[in-house]
């Protein structure tokens, strides 16, 4: 925000306002200082708002193609889309920067839940016992029959495998590339789907 100039000023003008010991005639500015300084915060932060939601969408999406995957059952897709459902819900309500960038930065973790969720239920095919009028009958509640469980997951964590902060040669930049495809080489090797963060 402060790259605009109106609210670099604006703020510059406020900051001034806040320090002169005898600022009566500029008070009636304040008002029109705020305003111009809380429009660039929401317009940056609606920005910033729609990324998020776009970023949980496809979190959800990859969920929901998991969960078609191994015929998930009702239970079981709540179960996994519940957590990523509600942090879209807040995301869209709030208007602080930091938050939305908090709760962003969430659904990644949400999205590995889910998935271990998932993996889990297809691993373990657990089953209840109903009991209707005597009878007892089994029921699937996790997957369906003869699926397919999704790759287990990792992450990979791509600013940890940078040596430095920036990389300002072209040979580092090599460096860092040949290292992050190693791990990607070696996820995918590995039978795992990555997942950079």
């Amino acid at each position: 925000m402060l790259k605009l100039p109106a609210v670099a000023t604006a703020l510059a003008d406020l900051e001034s306002i806040r320090d002169n010991p005898t600022p009566y005639g500029q008070i009636p500015r304040v008002e029109t200082l705020i305003k111009t300084v809380e429009a660039a915060n929401e317009t940056a932060a609606q920005q910033r708002r729609e990324r998020a939601l776009n970023s949980i969408d496809a979190k959800i999406g990859e969920i929901m193609k998991s969960l078609d995957q191994v015929q998930a059952a009702a239970a079981l897709r709540n179960k996994a889309l519940q957590p990523l459902q509600e942090l879209k819900t807040k995301v869209a309500a709030l208007s602080s920067i930091p938050k939305i960038l908090y709760f962003q930065d969430q659904g990644g973790n949400l999205l590995d839940d889910a998935m271990l969720i998932i993996e889990s239920a297809s691993q373990k095919r657990a089953t209840v016992l109903e009991d209707s009028g005597g009878t007892t009958t089994e029921k699937v509640l996790t997957t369906g029959a003869h699926t397919a469980a999704p790759k287990p997951s990792r992450v990979i964590w791509a600013a940890e495998l940078s040596p430095t902060i920036y990389l300002e040669t072209e040979a580092e930049v090599e460096s860092y590339v040949a290292k992050l495809k190693a791990e990607l080489l070696a996820t995918i090797k590995a039978g795992q789907r990555a997942r950079i963060q």
